[in-house]
């Protein structure tokens, strides 16, 4: 990177990174602790780069279903975060900004007056997986704020298809559901292929 930066620019600007580290979902990021610090060091030797801070992300955490889930989730990034500041702090580099969190977990994120700044974006629209999450107390209270319109276009003796299929929403948290129908009215969506969705009492 700071190769491709030197051939690319002139003048003395310089580019923040921030490094990752794997705080538990074992996806992306470096190895809490050393590992961080060594790759954060060789950043802040490169002149067009600036180590700007750790970027500490649980996305598994998101959707565990009961806040004391989350809540435990997040003690264990937290220890891991800190050991990766004492690291740095023992190194004598410091740390100018973490950040992670999500809409699932972000109260905890937040109450631990370790991050500064965190990065809910489901919430704006609330999709349906993390209306299913149990609400924490401490959370703001988030209402489905988009939504896919869809109608009937075939009526059978036990279902209804409508029109609205795989291409109009994603499937990765389970399949859509149908809002506004009273209780004893509920109907469940089933697969009916690209362009359409078969509708069960």
């Amino acid at each position: 990177l700071a190769r491709a930066l030197q051939d690319a620019q002139a003048g003395d600007a310089a580019m923040d990174v921030l490094v990752e580290i794997n705080v538990g979902q074992n996806r992306c990021g470096a190895e809490p602790g050393e590992a961080a610090l060594v790759l954060a060091q060789a950043i802040a030797a490169q002149p067009v780069l600036r180590f700007a801070g750790l970027q500490a992300y649980h996305g598994g955490a998101q959707h565990l279903r009961s806040a004391e889930e989350r809540k435990t989730a997040i003690e264990q990034v937290l220890k891991l975060v800190n050991r990766t500041r004492h690291e740095f702090d023992r190194a004598g580099l410091a740390i100018p900004l973490i950040t992670g969190a999500g809409t699932g977990t972000m109260v905890n994120e937040a109450a631990s007056g370790i991050y500064g700044e965190i990065q809910p974006g489901s919430f704006l629209f609330m999709d349906a997986d993390y209306a299913a999450n149990q609400r924490d107390a401490a959370q703001p209270l988030f209402e489905h704020a988009l939504y896919v319109k869809t109608q009937v276009m075939s009526l059978s003796g036990d279902h209804a298809v409508c029109d609205a299929g795989h291409k109009a929403h994603a499937i990765d948290s389970g399949l859509p559901r149908l809002h506004a129908l009273a209780p004893e009215n509920a109907l469940r969506f089933a697969n009916g292929g690209d362009e359409h969705g078969v509708l069960h009492p």
